[in-house]
């Protein structure tokens, strides 16, 4: 997949910009399963910081999973995550299926650099 911002305006049209997250028990239970390792232990509210603060949004270059795109950004804490997404059947509303810690290649990309 490429990973153009015009594809990613393409989804925006689409599905609508990401002005909602739509927390499931299946997200709540993939956390806490996930959360045994370092990189995966995220919080729900972290998840909301990064969407409130300064996300920047790609396609999913993932050859796994569900989620067309991507939230990048840091929290609070200045913690940088990555928060795949997937749109849902109301126009705004985004579903996160995972989160984790940003690695240095979602870094490079959040910062506008290539890696």
């Amino acid at each position: 997949m490429a990973s153009s911002g015009q594809d990613v305006a393409a989804l925006f049209t689409q599905y609508g910009r990401v002005l909602r997250l739509v927390f499931t028990d299946a997200l709540h239970q993939h956390l806490a399963q996930r959360g045994i390792h370092r990189k995966h232990r995220v919080l729900t509210a972290e998840i909301i910081q990064v969407h409130m603060g300064r996300p920047r949004f790609f396609l999913n270059t993932s050859t796994v999973g569900r989620a067309p795109i991507i939230m990048v950004g840091p929290t609070a804490a200045g913690r940088f995550l990555v928060v795949p997404l997937v749109p849902t059947n109301r126009q705004g509303d985004w579903e996160p299926v995972t989160a984790y810690e940003a690695n240095r290649h979602h870094l490079a990309r959040y910062h506008g650099r290539q890696q």
